[in-house]
């Protein structure tokens, strides 16, 4: 699919450059009378301007203009234009002339033109302001549309996501644990509605919201892990090991549980050597969070991976909110399967 889109991506670049030579010999050609003398002039004058459009598209325009910094951008861009009229005009003064005018004598006087320069500043700034005017279109238009998909995404994944995580299955689960609690360990009993009502809280308020602290994403994790260990018959199985800082942090909600609750919907409990271990490390510049269990088998594993909708709505908001920002690892070797999610910081 990439090597398809770059293609596509030259295709277009050639197709802009050849209208632009043949929109240009045209007119020249009319002038001059001489379609073919035109046509050879620009085919030796384009790779010129195409370093000048490209320093616009790919130099100042992502490191100055796109930042918002506009006094260094307005600075670096009257700066740049000197330089490539004047560039431009020696090369066309005492190369390309000389090269197709037999009785062209180039002098310093001609050099300085004021109108040949003028002329030459319009020329070159059609084809870089077209070229740049694209460019921020197609970023604007993008922008846009992935703004417009992912608020589309997040209000219809909303009852999605609270249907997939904390389903009624799941509820009628915990309360009935708890309630088999009351009369044998009612301090736990206690904790463990309060557990749940910090589930459902969370998700009532934070589901549909931008990001929130790390901190807040960890204690639902821990709550729901918490809640899940009640209905195995040997708790210990299961392993949450948190590393680093999570002050300060933040991470879109909810985007860490699908691979958990994957975990304790298809993982082989009764495999004391493999159990569910889940591990959040946070790291200065990314955070990394991978989950194991054990599976039955390598068969059973492949005709349930990524059934929840929960999942396949995790990975399309990883695309639409941390974009070029995310790896996420998965495979299954040994009865063993391993979910890794990086996510790097802006």
């Amino acid at each position: 699919m990439n090597n398809y889109k770059r293609i596509i991506r030259i295709a277009q670049h050639i197709g802009f450059w050849t209208v632009y030579i043949g929109f240009y010999t045209m007119i020249t050609g009319l002038i001059s009378g001489n379609y073919l003398q035109s046509l050879y002039i620009w085919l030796l004058t384009a790779p010129l301007y195409m370093v000048f459009a490209y320093f616009h598209l790919y130099v100042i325009i992502p490191s100055l203009l796109l930042p918002r910094r506009y006094v260094a951008f307005f600075a670096v861009f009257i700066a740049a234009a000197c330089l490539f009229i004047l560039t431009d005009r020696a090369y066309t003064f005492y190369v390309l002339y000389p090269l197709l005018f037999e009785n062209f004598k180039p002098g310093a006087s001609g050099f300085f033109n004021l109108s040949a320069l003028c002329t030459l500043s319009v020329t070159i700034y059609s084809v870089v302001l077209l070229a740049c005017a694209i460019k921020l279109f197609k970023q604007w238009y993008f922008s846009q549309k992935i703004k417009t998909e992912l608020e589309i995404r997040n209000k219809a994944s909303e009852i999605a996501l609270l249907r997939a995580q904390v389903n009624p299955h799941f509820l009628f689960n915990t309360i009935n644990n708890v309630h088999s609690l009351i009369s044998i360990d009612t301090k736990k009993a206690e904790d463990s509605l309060i557990k749940l009502s910090d589930i459902m809280r969370y998700m009532l308020y934070n589901s549909n919201t931008g990001f929130v602290p790390l901190e807040r994403e960890i204690l639902y994790l821990s709550n729901y892990i918490e809640l899940q260990k009640l209905r195995l018959i040997n708790p210990k199985l299961v392993d949450f090991r948190i590393e680093g800082r999570a002050e300060g942090r933040v991470i879109a909600p909810m985007i860490l549980i699908p691979f958990v609750e994957n975990a304790f919907k298809h993982g082989d409990k009764t495999n004391a050597s493999a159990g569910i271990n889940i591990s959040l490390t946070i790291h200065l510049q990314h955070l990394e969070f991978i989950v194991t269990n054990g599976i039955h088998s390598q068969k059973s594993f492949l005709s349930s991976e990524y059934s929840g909708i929960g999942l396949q709505n995790v990975r399309r908001r990883l695309e639409l909110i941390y974009a070029d920002r995310h790896r996420l690892e998965n495979g299954a070797k040994n009865n063993i399967y391993t979910i890794k999610l990086t996510i790097f910081d802006t």
